[in-house]
């Protein structure tokens, strides 16, 4: 089996062609598990092309070829070159592509490898984890206290006249 980006993350089961047919398992239940499929594919896609951004990408790297091992051999050597080809050429791809056929490689995976879905939500995780840093918030241009709703308020807020208006 080869992994193109022969269906679109936006594709309904039944209709994707991926085996995922709404009629099997009542329905419901098929399509609430593709739609995790797709949540957790395309957490995993953000995540491998975040870190293809940064200069010490290796663990997510390595991470996904471990992925496509599920494919056997001639299947990871093949997406390892597509993921160094990729890293090679960001600068001249869009961001938002690149995720979406990331994305579509997770999910084609998983659908034919369904143990792969364990890595698979690993490296998805790792997305989740590098949001949950620090926030830094600016304000310019302002005649009085800035208020930031949420944790560590500081500051006061003037209602009414500004100061020096008399």
């Amino acid at each position: 089996m080869y992994f193109d980006d022969r269906m679109s993350a936006q594709d309904s089961p039944g209709t994707c062609g991926c085996g995922a047919e709404a009629a099997v398992n009542g329905g419901t239940e098929v399509i609430s598990e593709h739609a995790e499929l797709v949540a957790i594919a395309g957490a995993a896609a953000a995540a491998l092309v975040g870190e293809m951004l940064k200069d010490g990408w290796s663990a997510m790297r390595d991470a996904t070829i471990r992925l496509f091992r599920h494919a056997g051999e001639a299947e990871q050597q093949r997406q390892t070159t597509r993921l160094d080809a990729d890293r090679e050429q960001l600068d001249s791809l869009d961001e938002a592509a690149l995720r979406d056929r990331w994305q579509r490689r997770f999910i084609t995976l998983v659908e034919d490898f369904p143990e792969a879905l364990k890595d698979l939500a690993a490296i998805a995780s790792q997305n989740q984890s590098d949001q949950s840093g620090t926030t830094n918030q600016n304000a310019t241009g302002n005649t009085g206290p800035v208020v930031q709703i949420g944790r560590d308020n500081f500051g006061g807020l003037n209602i009414g006249r500004q100061r020096g208006d008399g």
